[in-house]
């Protein structure tokens, strides 16, 4: 006699027989991470964020460490730029007093050079090496024999020095120095160039002798700046003078 079995229902069934529904539990479960796993790995990445955030922090403690030494630096070099300023701006006003005391020396030693030159003349067109060793001598003959000038006492014109202008020999055919004579005063000085002025008597040896002031050397650069105007005046036979220390005078009047 056959023995009657139990029908198992369908859920159990697939269940001992490992039904489907079976094995997707399974697979997700061997995919998703245990809480334990989960765990460990968030303390895994809690660790190396806090060494690296740690290391953050120390470059950015270094950063302030040597930005605060910049920032020392920098006011301290602010100070010294201030005391600077300060030593710059006493140092101008002394420039400038400096200056302006510089300024009146050099006048008052222009004033005291031109008065020193007060009684010399300058004789131009002598050539060289005619006036022998004696040079005052020399002078104070030709100008009592040649120039004859009226008024000049005959002894004693040339008292003081005369001498050749003391600058490089010239070369051959160059034009000669000019000799400079101090004489004993002022008026004979006038009186001579008087003279020279007049008359047709100031030559040597077929030379023609022209006798001028004996300026300063700033007083002669201001005057030579009417080298051009003086050649163009003397072309149109127009008169002129120069006054001192630089002045053009009487041209546009001859020339009205």
């Amino acid at each position: 006699m056959e023995q009657y079995t139990m029908p198992v229902p369908l859920p159990q069934r697939q269940t001992q027989l490992g039904g489907p529904r079976d094995v997707l539990s399974t697979l997700v479960t061997a995919e998703e991470p245990s809480k334990a796993e989960l765990l460990a790995a968030i303390q895994c990445s809690r660790v190396a964020l806090e060494g690296k955030i740690e290391t953050v922090v120390v470059e950015v403690n270094l950063f302030r460490a040597d930005l605060r030494k910049v920032f020392d630096k920098v006011k301290l070099a602010e100070g010294s730029i201030v005391e600077l300023q300060t030593e710059v701006g006493a140092l101008r006003k002394q420039m400038v007093q400096v200056t302006s005391t510089v300024r009146r020396l050099e006048a008052r030693l222009e004033d005291a050079e031109g008065r020193s030159r007060q009684n010399n003349v300058r004789l131009l067109g002598f050539p060289e090496h005619t006036e022998g060793t004696t040079v005052e001598g020399f002078v104070e003959s030709w100008i009592k024999d040649g120039l004859q000038p009226v008024g000049l006492p005959r002894e004693g014109v040339c008292g003081e020095r005369a001498h050749r202008a003391l600058v490089v020999s010239p070369w051959p055919g160059a034009p000669p120095r000019a000799i400079i004579a101090r004489l004993l005063n002022n008026k004979d000085r006038d009186c001579i160039m008087q003279a020279a002025h007049e008359s047709d008597r100031a030559v040597f040896e077929n030379c023609k002798i022209s006798i001028y002031p004996d300026y300063t050397n700033k007083v002669q650069t201001s005057r030579k700046r009417f080298l051009e105007v003086k050649a163009k005046l003397r072309a149109m036979n127009i008169r002129y003078m120069l006054l001192y220390p630089g002045m053009l005078e009487g041209a546009l009047q001859e020339q009205v």
